[in-house]
């Protein structure tokens, strides 16, 4: 099974101790957001994960606990750093040493399993499209050579966001094309390899990649493995082409703050979450309750029958 840690909150930045105190134990439990009562376990043996990934904002606290994540699993890591300032992520390390900590995690886990993110693009008054592809072509300086892959995404306009955010506004169809335009031609430049992510606009003839952050090529790409597709995950974008996965975190528990936070509904809620949560709890800021129903989750493995050992990766 692939493993995410996580694609509802920051776990990497804010609950690492918590994550490691779950390797440690070997399982963690999963409340279904959809059905609040089922919970699901999941065991993190490394027999049954096939790749562990992880996204994070802030790889700091992380760093120390890779060395031992590397040799238990195949790890594949998203480091998201973009253009904007505390003004939209108020608790997000400064773009400076946000690289700092990419450049560290390539050198921990080899560029190959590191995905650097650039999303999502958000277009304001102050972040006009000349100020995205500036700050996007001197990252792209500071990281050539460190990372080979690059995902950027579009804002989504949920209702969340408009109502969190409400001076944010979606690029239009022709933005989105000369947006792109312009990150292909940096990237080129860079010698980054450009992805996009949960778009169904073709970027193809920029030389840009389809979606699929997740997809079954890419993960065995950056994990060095071959697997087999599992289906599209559900209910995610329209034009995600990720896998499925089992996710560890939960919505409501990132204290980023970003004003267009696709994971919070409520900030403040998300942030008293973090601030109370129980690092030994096998759920993530959340213990069981009565009522809740307990099953083991599905691990079909997805490695094909010729992989090898971990210890020949």
């Amino acid at each position: 099974m692939i493993v995410n840690a996580s694609g509802r909150t920051d776990i990497p930045a804010f609950y690492a101790e918590w994550l490691m105190q779950r390797v440690e134990a070997g399982w963690f439990y999963s409340r279904n957001p959809r059905y609040p009562s089922q919970v699901l376990r999941y065991e993190l043996d490394p027999r049954y994960v096939d790749v562990l990934m992880m996204c994070s904002k802030n790889w700091g606290p992380m760093l120390p606990y890779l060395p031992r994540l590397r040799q238990r699993y195949r790890l594949v890591v998203h480091a998201t750093i973009t253009a904007y300032g505390t003004d939209l992520e108020p608790m997000v390390p400064p773009m400076d040493e946000a690289c700092e900590y990419l450049l560290e995690l390539s050198s921990l886990l080899g560029s190959r399993c590191v995905v650097w993110r650039y999303d999502p693009l958000v277009l304001t008054e102050r972040y006009t499209p000349r100020e995205q592809l500036a700050t996007f072509d001197h990252l792209a300086a500071r990281l050539a050579g460190k990372v080979s892959l690059c995902i950027f995404s579009f804002i989504e306009m949920y209702s969340k966001v408009m109502r969190n955010f409400p001076n944010a506004r979606a690029p239009s169809a022709l933005e989105r094309e000369q947006l792109a335009s312009g990150l292909a031609q940096i990237a080129g430049k860079r010698g980054l390899i450009l992805q996009s992510c949960g778009t169904e606009q073709d970027f193809s003839h920029l030389g840009i990649r389809a979606s699929g952050c997740a997809s079954a090529q890419r993960l065995g790409e950056a994990a060095g493995c071959v697997l087999k597709n599992n289906g599209r995950k559900g209910g995610e974008r329209r034009g995600c082409r990720c896998m499925d996965w089992r996710d560890m975190g939960a919505y409501d528990t990132c204290p980023h703050g970003c004003r267009y936070c696709y994971a919070n509904n409520n900030h403040s809620l998300a942030k008293k979450r973090w601030q109370t949560h129980d690092p030994s709890s096998p759920m993530l800021c959340d213990q069981l309750r009565p009522g809740d129903q307990v099953r083991q989750g599905r691990m079909p493995s997805l490695l094909l029958p010729r992989q090898g050992s971990l210890l020949k990766l």
